[in-house]
């Protein structure tokens, strides 16, 4: 808890070791964001969420401006600067103030990162800036590993899966990767290297969409995710569908029409 008291009013300095090593954690938050958002070259309108949506669930041009429903991404460098833009100015800006990076892995950066980029990493700090009980949860769990702080984040992780008042069944799947993840339960091994570990899991190869693929599996099973994504019989990695992506680009957006509403006509009085 400590480090979340002393950090709060820390400078950001993009040199910092802390920011060298959310950048080496990066390919793998891409590698398992992509799976839960997708890839759109083209802005669409999320019923869900009622935003603008494009690139790999972005919401925000790299500008700082919300996406606009006329927005394009015209190659893969700019598709990439609008991920790296928003984890690093968003995310990585509230991490460092308010977790003990040094004691995280890149595991634990991805599976954080992709909470963050659903949720927001306001859940971090209060109004007033104070870290949050889950923010204090996480660092207890870093710092300590106690079984009492891991059981407090894995009850208020699960309650974060609503969009809207609405329970999503992607959200509950989602959570349940990002703390298998989190808590040592799958090893990432996103870069081609051979863990001779049945739980380990390459994202950057697996199909995107996989994990929602299967819904026979019990989510509380370790043998979900590598048995159910590694064996996908059908998608396309992460790679496949950003290639794809622009080869097929969904349909651009077409502003919604506005309807004014006609006056009543009323009868003309006889005198």
């Amino acid at each position: 808890a400590e480090v979340c008291d002393t950090v709060e009013n820390a400078e950001i300095d993009n040199d910092s070791a802390e920011f060298k090593k959310f950048q080496e954690a990066e390919y793998d938050m891409l590698c398992l964001i992509a799976h839960f958002e997708g890839v759109k070259v083209n802005a669409y309108w999320d019923n869900k969420g009622r935003v603008w949506t494009i690139g790999i669930g972005n919401t925000v041009h790299y500008s700082g401006r919300p996406v606009r429903a006329t927005d394009r991404i015209k190659d893969k460098a700019e598709l990439m600067k609008y991920f790296s833009h928003h984890v690093e100015k968003y995310i990585f800006t509230d991490m460092q103030k308010y977790l003990p990076m040094a004691k995280m892995s890149k595991s634990d950066i991805a599976a954080l990162g992709s909470l963050f980029y659903n949720t927001g990493s306001g859940i971090l700090y209060n109004k007033d800036k104070t870290p949050t009980e889950f923010c204090l949860n996480l660092c207890e769990w870093f710092n300590k590993k106690s079984a009492s702080a891991k059981a407090s984040i894995a009850a208020y992780m699960d309650k974060k899966v609503y969009a809207k008042g609405e329970r999503l069944e992607v959200l509950v799947k989602r959570r349940a990767i990002e703390e298998k993840i989190l808590f040592g339960e799958i090893i990432m091994d996103n870069t081609g290297g051979e863990y001779a570990l049945e739980n380990s899991v390459n994202f950057a190869e697996a199909p995107l969409g996989g994990i929602y693929s299967v819904k026979t599996r019990d989510l509380d099973d370790n043998s979900f995710v590598c048995d159910s994504i590694n064996n996908c019989p059908y998608g396309r990695n992460l790679n496949d569908s950003i290639n794809w992506a622009f080869t097929h680009p969904n349909r651009p957006a077409t502003a919604k029409k506005t309807t004014t509403a006609k006056r009543p006509r009323t009868k003309s009085k006889r005198r």
